[in-house]
Order: structure tokens, then C-alpha cells, then sequence
């Protein structure tokens, strides 16, 4: 999946959208302004929510990515990018400010199921008005959290993670929403490697920094 939210043309700033790739993937815009920069999310019920599929049931291996510039300190868990999303099943990358929340989740962090929730997380990284790219990998190896090209955190992981047989993904939330503009989101059926990370880092960043 590879959605540029800041592409100025038709169909990406529409109440339906698709995504840039082979799967042109139809995804539901719910209220986020499109903007040069990307989509703003107010954090109450702005949303992307993109249609279900098998391509997206990814127990193997993972990368998720997003460009994030947040609007407000967070005070529950907020989710930027989520695959799938249910009680026992899926993949997300999210901001929290609340030491209290699942896991003890942090400023960011990651979480996918195996047998029970598997986190890895980060504290005091983000500031209001700076945009970061965020991305979190897993090859069944290690669970990878980074922003930019610096790794936060690297926990041994070795589950495969649970998925449905089709499941939906979603874009600023899906109950816990974020607020801030969202630029590009990118989801990889493998663990990309700091190479391929530090390329898109630096073919992506004239965009926000």
C-alpha cells in the first residue's frame, strides 16, 4: 500500500481515494482535510479507512510507515496506521502520552498479536508542530520502531502475528483517533531494511522538513 495524501490531483483529495499502487486500493476519506502537506485529522473521528483485503493479512513479516506531524499531546493511545484492529488480532503504530495504557505504552510505540499483544515503544519523541517519519518493521526476528533513519527500539520477536483472512486498514484511527496531518502512509509485506528506509527518508523528506 502507498498513499501520498499531499498529492494535489483528484483522486487523492475526494471523499474516495486510491491508493498508488498495483492494488488500487479504494479507501474512505471520513472529514480529514486534504491539504499540500497531507490529510488533518481533528483526533476526534477523522479517518481513512481502506477496504478489506488478502493482501493486507500479513503474519509474516511487515513494515509500516507513516509521515506524522502531530497537532496535540496525545492523552490515550492514538493510532496513526492499524491493519486489521480487533481485540485478539492485527498490527498498528501509534502515539501515546498516557503511561497508564496498554503495555505501558509510550510517545510511540507498536503493537502486534501473536498469543498476546507485543509492543515495542519509545518516550518523549515526538514534538507538536514537527513532522517525523515513523515506521515500524517485524520479520519474526525483531520487532523494529523507528523515526527518521534512527532506531528506537528493537525487542526479539519470533510469533507470527494473527490476522483475519482479509483484513481492513485504517488512517488516523478506528475509535482511538489522532490529531495532526498524516503526509504519506506506506505498508510492505517485509521488513524493510534501514537502506530502503534511509532512501525513503531522503526521497520523501523535501516534502515536511
Amino acid at each position: 500500500l502507498y498513499l501520498p495524501l499531499w498529492y494535489p490531483y483528484s483522486d487523492m483529495t475526494g471523499g474516495t481515494i486510491y491508493s498508488y499502487d498495483r492494488n488500487r486500493h479504494v479507501c474512505t476519506v471520513t472529514d480529514a482535510t486534504s491539504t499540500l502537506q497531507g490529510r488533518v485529522f481533528d483526533g476526534i473521528d477523522d479517518k481513512i479507512a481502506v477496504a478489506a483485503s488478502s493482501v493486507f493479512a500479513l503474519t509474516q513479516a511487515f513494515s509500516l510507515s507513516v509521515w506524522y506531524n502531530p497537532s496535540a499531546t496525545p492523552a490515550t493511545a492514538e493510532e496513526l496506521l492499524t491493519i486489521g484492529g480487533g481485540a485478539t488480532d492485527g498490527c498498528t503504530l501509534n502515539v501515546n502520552q498516557n503511561a497508564a495504557g496498554p503495555g505501558d505504552a509510550k510517545d510511540v510505540a507498536g503493537w502486534f498479536y501473536d498469543t498476546t499483544w507485543r509492543s515495542v515503544a519509545a518516550v518523549d519523541i515526538l514534538n507538536i508542530g514537527v513532522w517525523s517519519l515513523l515506521t515500524l518493521t517485524y520479520d519474526r526476528i525483531n520487532f523494529k520502531l523507528y523515526q527518521n533513519i534512527t532506531l528506537l527500539g528493537s525487542p526479539e520477536q519470533t510469533g507470527a502475528v494473527t490476522q483475519v483472512a482479509a483484513p481492513a486498514v485504517s488512517i488516523g484511527g478506528q475509535g482511538a483517533f489522532a490529531a495532526g496531518t498524516i503526509g504519506e502512509g506506506w505498508i510492505n509485506s517485509s521488513a524493510i531494511t534501514l537502506a530502503q528506509l534511509e532512501r525513503r527518508y531522503q526521497t520523501t523528506k523535501g516534502r515536511y522538513l
